[in-house]
């Protein structure tokens, strides 16, 4: 399955989370740039 969609489309990937929803510092790391990016 991850060749089927994932490799394919990590070219075009503005960021990659490495295991993705249990990845929780990557997640707050995202959650937290998207944060500051709104506020300012």
């Amino acid at each position: 399955m991850n060749e089927q969609f994932v490799e394919k489309t990590k070219n075009y990937a503005d960021i990659i989370i490495i295991e993705g929803g249990n990845n929780q510092a990557s997640i707050n790391l995202v959650q937290e740039k998207i944060h500051l990016l709104l506020t300012a």
